[in-house]
């Protein structure tokens, strides 16, 4: 089947929708946040579904709540990461799954029933601007944040494969109450008592979180001075004045003030970015691979 272009319009985008991809590697040297799809995992389930590749942008939706229409065009597109229900012309699919759209299709993505992200890759191509090598939303170095009602989103819909060609089943990350972590450069300066306590209890997810980063609502004791601004990276788990920990998500800044204790094994990241506020977790840094 020939390649078909076309756009989708946003009719309600929810509380934060936007084109993710694999990250903004070449910016990083001037300041820019690396950016890139919260739940990384899920977003290269998505694209394998379709064959493409991993880092590929993917539509990123926050929490659901969202609907739009192919308004011209025809594509294939597959669902991964949060718990959803979605329903194309008012008719539930499957997550996991292949799906055909059709112009005049109308997609609508209900509240997650669990998680907090979800992904539609798209077989093709999103035709949106690649700035610093990613096609990533990060404002002012892209033109918008996220997406608002009544935006359209060229695409460009690829060869086709057959509905049944794959299949995710019931997605689901095995161990999701434990996160995997390494020490931090700062770690070895905490007391052997915080060292203990910070590793060997469990953390809650605080209200206070969004692409850049996640505030956890366990205090932990800190007197250890400020070290001068370090290189921080999507996971530095920071250790503030008043004995919170910051997890850096995939919109942090490049440096930060505060000791690096901890740094999240990166495909965990993900598993935490799909924490709800109030949902908890422990940490574990003594892991085999699981």
């Amino acid at each position: 089947m020939s390649v078909s272009k076309g756009w989708i319009k946003m009719i309600k985008p929810g509380p934060y929708t936007s084109i993710q991809d694999g990250g903004r590697w070449e910016g990083i040297e001037k300041g820019v946040p690396s950016g890139g799809c919260m739940d990384m995992l899920a977003a290269r389930l998505a694209n394998a579904l379709l064959g493409q590749k991993e880092e590929k942008p993917c539509l990123e939706i926050f929490m659901g709540g969202v609907s739009f229409s192919l308004e011209k065009g025809r594509c294939q597109v597959a669902f991964c990461g949060a718990d959803a229900e979605i329903r194309i012309n008012g008719e539930a699919v499957v997550l996991g799954k292949i799906i055909d759209l059709q112009e005049g299709d109308q997609i609508e993505i209900m509240p997650f029933s669990a998680g907090q992200w979800l992904y539609m890759s798209l077989a093709g191509n999103f035709l949106v601007p690649k700035v610093l090598g990613s096609h990533s939303f990060y404002f002012p170095i892209t033109k918008k944040a996220r997406l608002e009602k009544g935006d359209l989103v060229p695409l460009e819909g690829g060869e086709t494969l057959p509905p049944t060609n794959s299949y995710l089943g019931n997605y689901s990350i095995p161990f999701r109450d434990k996160v995997r972590v390494y020490l931090g450069p700062d770690f070895s300066k905490l007391k052997k008592e915080q060292q203990e306590e910070l590793l060997n209890r469990v953390y809650t997810v605080s209200k206070r979180q969004n692409r850049m980063g996640i505030m956890l609502e366990e205090v932990i004791e800190n007197d250890l001075l400020d070290p001068l601004s370090s290189p921080v990276f999507p996971g530095t788990i920071q250790l503030t004045p008043s004995g919170n920990l910051i997890v850096m998500m995939r919109d942090a800044q490049v440096t930060g003030g505060y000791p690096r204790v901890l740094e999240v094994e990166e495909r965990d990241i993900g598993k935490l970015a799909q924490k709800r506020p109030g949902e908890q977790f422990a940490f574990v840094s003594d892991f085999v691979d699981f």
